[in-house]
């Protein structure tokens, strides 16, 4: 902030183009809307708004536009969505402002894969309408202080719904959520509740315990993110598979950052409990297993 309040006047005084005169009044209006000098960054936007238009400066004006719908969205205002901008540096946002102001789901999902900005916004979307895991524990992992701890408390209270095997998860996130009575009472539950027993068999992306089916044969990805989880119990049965293993494991050879993939290996995990498997796949402190507890059999 200290470097951008004086770049108006610097600017101005230097003979600067119109155009890089209006940049600087967006720059500080910014800065000042973050220190909360609400009038202050308004008068600034009023001038880089009148001076993009006095010099037709089409990539002021989208960014001024941009800017506008989404300070509105994160208030939690509808306004209007802006004209696709011509700079594709800026049509992610776009995307995000118009899949948001849709409710288009899938768009949204789509956009959540990335570790930036617009990758956050998009997964704190997902995990306030869906409370699923994935989503939850991505908002925990990157959002700021206030958002992670609501996120978490939401991932406390999911993973207590969802049987003993993710007791354990629940009772770790409710220690790092600084909740000692929620700790205690997962602790009794845990020396409450006998462990399940019915035992697992899992053939070629079919899995089968009791009365439950789960079937991601014709999901390749989820089919062989299993089957390592199945490997891992078999060879090594209480050991967890890192996030990166699973990761090769689910997209083989394929290179992503480490917060892309992190967040793909939580939605596939997130996705398999989702579809039957939540008592059976644990989370703990160096990844994810299957319960030790259960059973499993690979014969079919």
């Amino acid at each position: 902030e200290a470097l951008v309040e004086p770049l108006v006047e610097v600017t101005a005084r230097s003979g600067a183009s119109v155009e890089l005169v209006g940049w600087a009044h967006l720059l500080r209006s910014r800065a000042r809307a973050a220190r909360g000098d609400a009038a202050g960054a308004e008068t600034d936007r009023r001038a880089a708004t009148t001076l993009a238009a006095k010099g037709a400066h089409a990539a002021l004006l989208e960014e001024l536009a941009l800017g506008a719908a989404e300070e509105a969205a994160a208030r939690g205002e509808r306004g209007e969505v802006p004209p696709e901008p011509a700079d594709p540096a800026r049509r992610r946002r776009w995307r995000w402002l118009r899949a948001s102001a849709e409710e288009d789901a899938e768009t949204i999902e789509a956009l959540a894969g990335e570790a930036d900005a617009v990758g956050l916004r998009a997964r704190r979307w997902l995990a306030a309408r869906r409370g699923e895991a994935g989503w939850l524990e991505s908002v925990v992992a990157d959002a700021g202080p206030a958002e992670a701890r609501e996120a978490l408390a939401a991932l406390v209270a999911l993973a207590e719904r969802e049987g003993r095997a993710r007791l354990w998860e629940a009772r770790r996130l409710a220690e790092q959520l600084g909740d000692a009575a929620k700790v205690a009472a997962l602790d009794a539950r845990l020396r409450a509740e006998p462990a399940a027993s019915a035992t697992l068999v899992v053939e070629d992306g079919l899995a089968r315990r009791g009365e439950e089916v789960v079937d991601v044969r014709r999901r390749p990805t989820l089919r062989r993110v299993l089957a390592a989880l199945v490997e891992r119990r078999v060879a090594a049965p209480g050991e967890a598979l890192a996030w990166d293993a699973l990761l090769e494991a689910g997209w083989p050879g394929q290179k992503v950052r480490a917060e892309s993939g992190a967040h793909r290996v939580r939605v596939a995990v997130s996705t398999l409990r989702k579809l039957g498997l939540a008592d059976v796949i644990e989370t703990v402190e160096e990844g994810y297993r299957l319960d030790p507890e259960v059973p499993v059999d690979r014969s079919g």
